[in-house]
C-alpha cells in the first residue's frame, strides 16, 4: 500500500462521522502492514521524532511515495542520530521527492496527528492492543464512591487540585518528563526541574504531579500556562521571566506500574516523597496535605480552596493503592460540572458572529450526548474559526449545569453548556472524553 494510498483512507475516515463506522473502516484497514505502521508511528507515544514544525520546508513537492528510505529517515530521527540542522536538510530533501500527499502525511507522522478523527483508543478497538496507552489513576466523582464510609476516625488527606498540567515523572536510567498522553517534554528546556529530579529521585520510579508556570513570580492560569507548555513540548522555549514549576502528590515503583501489582498505600507513598524532596527546590515541590476527620470538614476546605480562586480539592483515602484506573480511593471535590467533549463541527453563527460561527458541536466519547457549546469571546471565535482544522476532533472543558433528553430520544444535550472564555484551552493532555455514564452520575 503507497503512502498515498493511506493518506486516501485517512481523508475516508476523516469525512465518517461516526465513531463506529470509523471503527469498521480501521480494522479493515490495519490489516495492511503499511497503513499499521503509519498508524503506530503516529500514535505510539514512546515513538518521538525530536521536530514538531516543519517551517523551515522551503523545496517544492516532488512525486515520489513513501520507500524504504523515508522510514530509515524516521527511524533516525527517533533515535536522534538525525537532529537540528541536519535533520531539518534531510527532510528538506525529502520533500523535494514526495508527492503532496505524501509530504502530508510524512508531517502528521511527525506532529503525532492523522487528523482523521480518532486516536489511540479508537485504534485499539479496531485493533486490540495495538497503540500502548500511558497508566494514568483518574479520580473518582463522590457519588461514585462512598466517601461517608472511608475512616474518618483516623484522618483522611485532602489536596488541593492545582489548575496546570499533569506531569508523569519517569526515573528509569535516566530522567523523562511525559504528559498524561504520553508525549514527552524536551528536557533542556527543563533544566533546573531536571536537575532537582536527578539530586532527589531514586532510580525505577514514576512520580506524579501538576505543573504549572510562573510569569514574574505569579502563577498563571490554566489555559495560558498549559498552552506556554504545548508551545514548549512541540520545540518553543519559556521567555526569560517564565518558568516551570512541579507539584508533585504521588510517587509509584515502576514494577507497581509496569505490572499494576498494589504497592504500597497512599499515606506511605505521600510520606516517601516527602523524605525524598525534603530539600525542596524553587521549582519542584511536594503539594500540601491537610488531614481532616469528617465529610463536612472536606467540604468546608474545598469551599476555602474555592473562594480565593481555586479549582476545587481532591480527598483521598490513607489506605488506598496506585490503580491504572478511576480510583474510588481519591475523590475529585468540584463546584461547578465540567465535562471534556469531542469537537465533531460548528454551528452557524448570526449577526455578529455570522462571519464565524455559532457554537461547537461536541459529543461525548460514546456519542449519546450531543450539545452546541458557546461562551467565547470575539477573538477565540475568530482563531477557531480561522483555523478550524486545529480544533477539530479535539477535546475542550465544558461547562453545565444538568443534562437534559427530549421526549422519545435517546440522545442527551446538556442545560447551560459553555466554555469558561477566560479559561478555554484544547485539552492536548487528553485523547478520550467523557461517556455520557460518567456525566449522569456528577
Amino acid at each position: 500500500m503507497t503512502s498515498s494510498e493511506i493518506m486516501n483512507l485517512l481523508c475516508l475516515i476523516a469525512e465518517t462521522p461516526g465513531t463506529n463506522d470509523k471503527i469498521y473502516f480501521l480494522k479493515e484497514f490495519l490489516q495492511e502492514d503499511d497503513f499499521r505502521r503509519v498508524i503506530q508511528l503516529a500514535y505510539d507515544p514512546y515513538l518521538t521524532f525530536g521536530i514538531n514544525k516543519l517551517d523551515f520546508i522551503v523545496s517544492e513537492p516532488g512525486d515520489q511515495d513513501f520507500d524504504i528510505n523515508t522510514y530509515f529517515i524516521l527511524q533516525d530521527l527517533q533515535d536522534r542520530t538525525l537532529t537540528g540542522n541536519a535533520a531539518k536538510g534531510v527532510i528538506n530533501v525529502l520533500f523535494s521527492q514526495l508527492n503532496r500527499q505524501s509530504r502530508d502525511l510524512f508531517q502528521r507522522i511527525l506532529e503525532k496527528d492523522l487528523k482523521a478523527g480518532f486516536h489511540a483508543t479508537t485504534v485499539n478497538k479496531a485493533f486490540k492492543g495495538l497503540i500502548p496507552i500511558p497508566a494514568y489513576m483518574r479520580c473518582s466523582l463522590p457519588k461514585e464512591t462512598d466517601v461517608l464510609a472511608w475512616p474518618w476516625i483516623g484522618g483522611i488527606i485532602s489536596q488541593e487540585k492545582l489548575n496546570g498540567s499533569f506531569l508523569n515523572v519517569i526515573s528509569e536510567d535516566g530522567i523523562s518528563l511525559m504528559t498524561r498522553k504520553g508525549q514527552f517534554y524536551p528536557l533542556e528546556q527543563f533544566e533546573e526541574l531536571v536537575d532537582a529530579i536527578k539530586m532527589c529521585f531514586p532510580n525505577q520510579y514514576h512520580a506524579h504531579g501538576e505543573m504549572l508556570v510562573e510569569r514574574n513570580g505569579t502563577i498563571l492560569d490554566r489555559s495560558t500556562g498549559n498552552g506556554i507548555l504545548n508551545h514548549v513540548r512541540q520545540g518553543g522555549a519559556f521567555a526569560s521571566n517564565e518558568k516551570p514549576l512541579l507539584n508533585l502528590w504521588d510517587i509509584v515503583p515502576s514494577s507497581v506500574i509496569k505490572k499494576e501489582k498494589k504497592g504500597e498505600p497512599y499515606a506511605v507513598r505521600y510520606q516517601a516523597l516527602q523524605d525524598i524532596c525534603r530539600t525542596h527546590s524553587a521549582v519542584l515541590k511536594v503539594i500540601d496535605n491537610r488531614i481532616l476527620y469528617s465529610y463536612s470538614e472536606a467540604l468546608e476546605h474545598f469551599k476555602e480552596v474555592r473562594a480565593k480562586g481555586g479549582e476545587g480539592t481532591v480527598i483521598k483515602h490513607p489506605y488506598g493503592f496506585w490503580q491504572n484506573t478511576t480510583s474510588k480511593f481519591q475523590v475529585k471535590v468540584k463546584a461547578e460540572k465540567e465535562a471534556d467533549l469531542r469537537i465533531i463541527g460548528t454551528k452557524p453563527g448570526k449577526g455578529k458572529n455570522a462571519k464565524t460561527f455559532g457554537s461547537l458541536i461536541c459529543i461525548t466519547e460514546d456519542e449519546k450526548l450531543i450539545v452546541a457549546v458557546s461562551g467565547f469571546t470575539d477573538s477565540q471565535r475568530e482563531e477557531i474559526y480561522n483555523d478550524l482544522d486545529k480544533y477539530m476532533y479535539k477535546i475542550i472543558p465544558v461547562l453545565f449545569t444538568d443534562l437534559s433528553k427530549a421526549k422519545n430520544s435517546t440522545t442527551y444535550s446538556m442545560e447551560n453548556p459553555r466554555v469558561s472564555s477566560d479559561d478555554f484551552e484544547v485539552r492536548t493532555d487528553k485523547d478520550e472524553a467523557d461517556t455520557l455514564d460518567r456525566l449522569l452520575k456528577m
